[in-house]
Parts: C-alpha cells; sequence; structure tokens
C-alpha cells in the first residue's frame, strides 16, 4: 500500500521542491528545423534550390548515360574514358574563370542560358541516340559542353544564393 501510495503522489509532494515538466522535445525540434531551414521559406531560394537539384540530378544521369551509350557502341572502355575526358577537361579548364563570369553578368540570365543551352545539348544526344546517328566524338563533344555549363553554374548559382539570401538566411 506504501508504495502503491508513492507511485499516486506529484513528484513535489515528495521531495519538497517543485518538478519541471518534462519536455517531449517538440518544440526543440521545431526550433531547430526551422532555424535550419529559415532559407527555404525564401520563394526565389527555394526555386532555386530545386533548380540545383534537378540539374545536378541531369548532368549526373548525362553522364553515367553517355558513358553506357559510349560502351555500348564501341566495347571498349576507351571509349568510355574519351567522352568523360570531355568533361573532366571543360570543368578543369573553365572553373578557374567561371567565378569571374558570375560577377560581371546578370546570375539570373546566365542561368537560364546555361540550363537551356544543357537541355538543348540533352535533347540532342537523346536524339542521335535515337535516331542511330550517335558517334564517340559526338559524345564527347556533348561531354565537354555540359561540363562547360555546369563548371560555370556551380559558381553562379553560388553567387546568385548571396543576392537572393537575407543575411540572417545565408549561413543555411
Amino acid at each position: 500500500a506504501m508504495a502503491q501510495e508513492r507511485t499516486e503522489r506529484p513528484p513535489e509532494a515528495l521531495t519538497g521542491t517543485p518538478v519541471r515538466p518534462r519536455s517531449r522535445g517538440g518544440a526543440a525540434v521545431a526550433n531547430w528545423w526551422n532555424r535550419t531551414f529559415d532559407s527555404m521559406s525564401n520563394r526565389n531560394l527555394r526555386i532555386l534550390w530545386i533548380g540545383t537539384f534537378l540539374n545536378f540530378a541531369g548532368v549526373t544521369m548525362n553522364g553515367t548515360a553517355q558513358s553506357v551509350v559510349a560502351f555500348d557502341l564501341t566495347g571498349s572502355n576507351r571509349a568510355v574514358g574519351a567522352v568523360m575526358l570531355g568533361q573532366g577537361l571543360s570543368l578543369l579548364l573553365i572553373s578557374p574563370f567561371a567565378g569571374a563570369l558570375a560577377d560581371r553578368f546578370s546570375k539570373r540570365t546566365m542561368l537560364v542560358v546555361r540550363q537551356l543551352i544543357l537541355g538543348a545539348t540533352f535533347g540532342f544526344v537523346g536524339f542521335a541516340i535515337a535516331t542511330s546517328i550517335v558517334s564517340i566524338p559526338m559524345l564527347a563533344v556533348s561531354s565537354f559542353i555540359a561540363g562547360t555549363m555546369f563548371a560555370v553554374i556551380r559558381p553562379v548559382r553560388n553567387a546568385y544564393i548571396g543576392e537572393l539570401a537575407t543575411p540572417d538566411q545565408r549561413g543555411n
């Protein structure tokens, strides 16, 4: 009976000191979520983030698809290397100058134009594959173009975030 009586008493009755109710962590998690993803409340940053995600997914899938097509055409890993060399060279050569371009021109216009060029390149390669006119040099050139556009898009997008985000949102 004594044990039952103790468990039914409120904790402060046993110790004489008030006990704060336990937090379930909901408020802390909500607070963390709001601080961490505050920038997603900015419509333009949200659109830019979605565009970045889709761009990265498309460029990654394109590289994989072009490698598979190059191997299917020739059965040679050298052909795959040649196609991927196009993208690697463009990233190596263009990346050092891309930041200067991002600072000199309209970031929004540069993003739109680069995305259109990427889309046209991917569309052309898709058409070439569908009509069986695709070749390794064509894949290497399209890979170079895609790498060039991707090399420019990254610093432009990073600089554009600075324009779209408020000073409080820049950290997240």
